[in-house]
């Protein structure tokens, strides 16, 4: 692990250890784990959350600790050797959405199963519910949205592949707000990213670095505080909520109108 990776806070007694692949998250966990310095270790996707005590230790010893953990050589990521085949059925009764996901990816039957089944794929993580595997390396010609409407039972022994259209962002942290808003629109140009952000400034910045839509704590907390307000003095409901959206909507078009501007200032270099 390079020095100066980095590591932030996440709750009153977590802290996030970002990291470059499920495989460094899985290694570097079990190094955290054998420590025994840390209530939990979880590892994920691109980082391993720690979870201490913090009736005893203050958030900045923690970071300390967990730096000389992380500053030490790279761990070596090793693939493990064992291998799991799943038999698939695919189609038929076993496969609801099989023709849908055909005629979206534009794919014959043929095709899907030989892209589908043609690979090795990887356990990056369990999670959701007890033993829910996230599988990683499905091809990219296979990405496809999420139903729509979830279904609200699976069977078991289903096997799904899904790619995210939506993500929510709702971290405290301002700055790995940025990271996370700049990571996710270089990587999923055409994700949809939904962002809370605290100011108009900072709202205004995560909008530049590619949020597309960024609601402000601060303005909605005072825009409930100014309607409950209003309501008391003037008592007329309808005129109190035409105030309250005719502001709502100058503030976002402000922050949108900086989001085009750059835009069109990239456009025009």
């Amino acid at each position: 692990m390079s020095p100066g990776k980095k590591i932030h806070g996440c709750g009153d007694d977590l802290i996030s250890i970002d990291v470059s692949s499920p495989a460094e998250a899985q290694v570097l966990a079990e190094r955290l784990r054998a420590t025994g310095d840390w209530f939990e270790v979880v590892g994920g996707i691109d980082s391993v959350v720690l979870r201490f005590d913090a009736a005893t230790h203050d958030p900045d010893f923690v970071v300390r600790k967990a730096h000389e953990t992380t500053s030490l050589d790279a761990p070596v990521v090793m693939k493990s050797v064992d291998v799991v085949e799943i038999p698939v059925c695919y189609g038929g009764e076993f496969g609801p959405d099989f023709d849908a996901v055909c005629a979206m990816l534009k794919l014959s039957g043929e095709e899907l199963i030989a892209l589908h089944a043609g690979h090795d794929y990887t356990v990056d993580m369990l999670g959701f519910t007890p033993g829910f595997a996230y599988i990683g390396g499905l091809d990219e010609r296979l990405c496809v949205p999420r139903l729509r409407e979830p279904r609200v039972s699976i069977a078991a022994g289903s096997v799904g592949i899904a790619d995210a259209d939506l993500v929510i962002v709702t971290l405290d942290d301002f700055e790995a707000t940025e990271d996370v808003v700049a990571a996710l629109r270089q990587i999923r140009p055409n994700v949809t990213i939904l962002v809370r952000g605290h100011n108009a400034e900072q709202c205004r910045t995560l909008q530049k670095l590619g949020a597309s839509l960024v609601v402000s704590e601060n303005l909605e907390a005072s825009l409930e505080l100014a309607r409950e307000a209003l309501i008391r003095d003037e008592g007329d409901a309808a005129e109190v909520e035409s105030i309250i959206l005719h502001f709502r909507d100058a503030h976002y078009a402000g922050v949108e109108g900086e989001k085009r501007k750059k835009t069109s200032d990239q456009a025009d270099e």
